[in-house]
């Protein structure tokens, strides 16, 4: 359903804003500091190969795994059928990692 006035289409766009940053937010950091149920992301952390660049260090590190959050993020607004122009996937893309990361350090 797409609202028909310009402030309904506003509102959506911030809601939507706001909903992506704090999905993007949760699971960046459940994947990137919690243990999860039956210590699934813990144990998935742990499995990955070590080292400086390594997979683990992204996984791990909330700041890096954002990014891939947020494409996630993306890619399910997309299968649901949101439609916008690359231009504005790569913003939300960015938008929804930048925002998630200032929620996680408002929230230390």
């Amino acid at each position: 359903m797409i609202p028909a006035d310009s402030q309904s289409v506003t509102q959506l766009n911030w809601f939507v804003l706001v909903l992506g940053s704090l999905a993007t937010f949760r699971l960046s950091h459940l994947m990137a500091k919690e243990r999860g149920p039956l210590a699934i992301f813990e144990r998935i952390r742990n499995a990955m190969p070590g080292g400086r660049g390594s997979m683990k260090e992204w996984v791990s590190c909330i700041w890096c795994f954002s990014l891939t959050a947020s494409a996630l993020v993306c890619l399910g607004l997309w299968v649901g059928g949101m439609s916008l122009a690359w231009e504005f996937w790569i913003l939300h893309w960015l938008s929804f990692s930048s925002i998630s990361l200032l929620v996680n350090r408002a929230c230390r």
